[in-house]
């Protein structure tokens, strides 16, 4: 228990002006994720959507490979197809999220049959697709992460601030009692 004086009721109450200071500023770092994270989701359900429609296309066009085709496209191969990759950071109230930037481009070989050709195509559309969708799942589930870390240092400090509220209030409770007692002897000795 803490001494009940007025100079620990007023480091109480500084400690508590402080906590209450981190309580707010905690309280919008969460609302900030928060709305960061509905509109990484968002962008990831529209792109899910566009990928789900691209892949039911390329399955009733039959233009994206099997695995039985992979032995026929190892004898039609002879081409690099162009790959730019930029990955990137970017902090958001503390959690680092990744931007990747991809652009394929196929080169038209003279030698692959037609049929191979559109397939590549295919592939070098949709897989920057792939790669971002990959991309937001990671960054909303970082961001996920650090919603639930800073829930629990609020809820740390919202006890924190109870325990200090119910200490502040007894020390105040004692010290008024003591002023009274004296008040009432001083009474007494002067009647």
């Amino acid at each position: 228990m803490i001494a009940p004086n007025k100079q620990n009721l007023i480091q109480l109450n500084n400690q508590k002006k402080i906590t209450q200071n981190g309580y707010k500023l905690l309280k919008e770092k969460k609302a900030g994720l928060i709305k960061y994270f509905l509109e990484l989701s968002r962008e990831g359900k529209k792109l899910e959507f566009d990928v789900s429609k691209y892949l039911k296309y390329i399955n009733s066009s039959g233009r994206l490979f099997s695995i039985y085709d992979i032995i026929e496209l190892n004898k039609y191969l002879f081409g690099n197809p162009s790959t730019y990759i930029h990955v990137s950071k970017k902090r958001v109230s503390g959690v680092y999220i990744d931007i990747i930037h991809i652009e394929i481009s196929t080169s038209i070989r003279t030698k692959l049959k037609e049929i191979v050709q559109n397939k590549l195509e295919s592939f070098s559309d949709i897989f920057p697709m792939l790669v971002k969708l990959g991309q937001l799942k990671l960054n909303c589930s970082r961001l996920a992460e650090e919603i639930l870390k800073t829930n629990r240092q609020i809820s740390n400090l919202e006890k924190k601030i109870e325990d200090i509220t119910s200490i502040t209030k007894k020390i105040r409770a004692i010290l008024s009692d003591k002023e009274n007692l004296e008040k009432g002897i001083l009474m007494k000795l002067f009647i």
